[in-house]
């Protein structure tokens, strides 16, 4: 029997199952846990070399703002829109990636996104539960057909280094001092006791998932997932008390991007 995202069984003994496991609690969740699951995917990718491989090959020449504005189309109701996700799975998953990277750096209002382009009279749960089924669910196929070398996104993969290309590798000191700030940075936020719980959470998945891309070693993989982790800090409670912290971690990162 084909296994689907509603009955995924989590297996820790691969990425591609960690990957499937959280997709499915993103697709299974309330509406008021979205912004944490979502959070949980991209740390996943970040984390699998080969899965950030894929991405990183599908978003080459891809312009999300100009994507996002042809798939933008009006409805009678000038404040709801409808939004065509493009089809062509190279297209489809550089899309709904940069989505929720935006969801996840603040870039993006999540339940004003709902509103906009997946309103339901019945409520927000019925809005991102559609929002689900047409992006999170066609994303996660195309991304693991991907993985997976499907002939009908093979070419996406064509070429793909075995390890990172000349230019794009940070100095193992540099990657060591990173990761050092960073646990440093968990623990404080661990045993700050001027943050509530739900921030503290959302804030350490974050930072979790900084120091997993550090771990790859890739200068823009690194960045991507600083500029979240720095968004993330700067929209908490303790942001005044960490912004001597941030600076040092911004000194570090500008050394390698």
């Amino acid at each position: 029997m084909t296994k689907t995202l509603y009955d995924i069984q989590k297996d820790t003994q691969s990425t591609l199952g960690e990957f499937e496991f959280t997709v499915a609690e993103l697709m299974n969740t309330k509406y008021i846990l979205a912004d944490k699951k979502i959070s949980a995917v991209l740390k996943v990718i970040a984390k699998s070399k080969k899965l950030y491989s894929v991405i990183e090959a599908c978003m080459k020449g891809f312009d999300f703002k100009q994507e996002f504005d042809m798939a933008k189309a009006a409805t009678a109701n000038s404040e709801i829109f409808a939004l065509n996700i493009p089809n062509e799975p190279k297209k489809q998953i550089a899309f709904v990636f940069c989505l929720l990277l935006s969801f996840d750096t603040n870039q993006t209002d999540l339940k004003k996104f709902l509103s906009a382009f997946y309103h339901n009279s019945l409520g927000m749960s019925y809005e991102f539960n559609d929002f689900c089924n047409s992006a999170i669910k066609p994303f996660y196929e195309n991304l693991v057909s991907a993985y997976n070398g499907d002939l009908s996104v093979a070419p996406i993969l064509q070429n793909l280094p075995a390890s990172p290309k000349s230019g794009t590798e940070i100095d193992p000191a540099v990657l060591s001092l990173l990761q050092s700030k960073v646990i440093q940075l968990i623990e404080i936020i661990s045993k700050s006791p001027n943050i509530s719980v739900k921030e503290k959470e959302e804030l350490l998945l974050v930072a979790e998932a900084f120091y997993g891309a550090i771990s790859l070693g890739v200068k823009k993989t690194v960045k991507t997932m600083y500029i979240s982790l720095r968004n993330a800090i700067l929209c908490t409670s303790i942001a005044d008390a960490l912004k001597d912290f941030s600076n040092e971690l911004d000194d570090i990162v500008k050394t390698i991007i």
